[in-house]
């Protein structure tokens, strides 16, 4: 490994072959919607407990007793708290507060994200990979100031379980919230126990459609840092994935990270484990000079690189889908 990583790494030729051949698949996580003020899992529990707090729900205080838990286990209970003391519309409202908001993409990496003719799976509640991100969506109307959610039947919004489907997938550019979306608060899975019944119960679906996009595409995660290591190993634990050879260009699967000049050890061991776990070879860029927003300019330069070899699936991989199906 090449120390330190330049700040932007070549494209993988496993990621190249796979965008020519229409078998390229992104996952997007929450270190691409952070570039656009985007809370991250930390800032999210610790705005909705400052929220309770603010509206005299629970002490200051009592925040202070939580500090120290990771982020997942203060969100969730942040959330049983709202949902115990005030009510569901309560945090909905939340949610939409958070994660829906008119954002100008025009410098954003969506701009960029978005011209890719490839399917996306994204594990973020905001809508800002959808097709129709730019249409206006009308919110329901509000009760004493609590609303029911942000919804419109006519916008095609694939974030139940019931509805991953790896055939959704084949007619690019389409996006599938892994983890529901804000336009359906009631999709979203935030606590722990909302991951473990996504993940754990065989009747969501989610492992085999996760099997068969690992198994069908070559993969590449974008804007899953350090601190989102475990929303990462839940989705590649339940998507049944292999081990391949120390070949990097059999690779299938990478995932796109950033770390300063100090972490090469970090980098180093990191990358082993994702490889002899998980089957998946990391790409690595300095976050030296520009720190988080070195991510922007990565995807910038790889979209634009990308852009003009994304191939729609070949006819006959269609045609092979659809025998499997009736087979099945």
């Amino acid at each position: 490994m090449i120390w330190p990583p330049r700040e932007i790494p070549e494209i993988p030729e496993a990621i190249i072959n796979a965008a020519e051949k229409g078998k390229l698949l992104i996952f997007v996580g929450a270190g691409v919607s952070r570039l656009l003020d985007y809370p991250s899992w930390g800032q999210f529990a610790d705005q909705l407990l400052e929220k309770l707090a603010s509206d005299g729900h629970i002490t200051f205080g009592e925040i202070m007793l939580l500090q120290d838990l990771d982020a997942k286990k203060k969100l969730t209970i942040a959330v049983q708290l709202a949902e115990k003391l005030v009510s569901e519309k309560y945090l909905f409202k939340f949610y939409e507060e958070k994660f829906y908001k008119d954002t100008d993409q025009n410098e954003s990496p969506y701009k960029y994200l978005n011209e890719l003719n490839c399917p996306f799976i994204t594990t973020n509640y905001d809508t800002c990979l959808d097709s129709y991100r730019n249409s206006k969506i009308r919110e329901t109307s509000k009760e004493g100031g609590e609303s029911k959610g942000i919804e419109d039947e006519s916008l095609p919004i694939i974030c139940e379980p019931e509805d991953f489907n790896e055939s959704e997938l084949r007619t690019p550019p389409k996006t599938i919230h892994l983890h529901g979306s804000v336009i359906k608060p009631s999709s979203m899975i935030v606590t722990a126990g909302d991951y473990l019944k996504r993940y754990s119960d065989p009747s969501t679906n989610v492992q085999n459609f996760l099997s068969d996009v690992f198994k069908n595409y070559t993969v590449l995660f974008l804007g899953y840092g350090l601190d989102e290591a475990e929303i990462l190993e839940h989705t590649l634990l339940k998507g049944n994935i292999k081990k391949t050879s120390d070949n990097k260009q059999a690779y299938k699967r990478f995932v796109l990270q950033g770390f300063y000049s100090y972490q090469r050890t970090t980098c180093e061991y990191l990358d082993k484990y994702y490889k002899e776990t998980f089957g998946v070879a990391t790409v690595p860029y300095t976050m030296e000079y520009k720190n988080y927003d070195q991510l922007k300019v990565v995807i910038e330069d790889w979209c634009s690189k990308l852009k003009g070899i994304i191939k729609p699936p070949l006819l006959s991989e269609d045609a092979k889908f659809l025998l499997e199906a009736m087979n099945e």
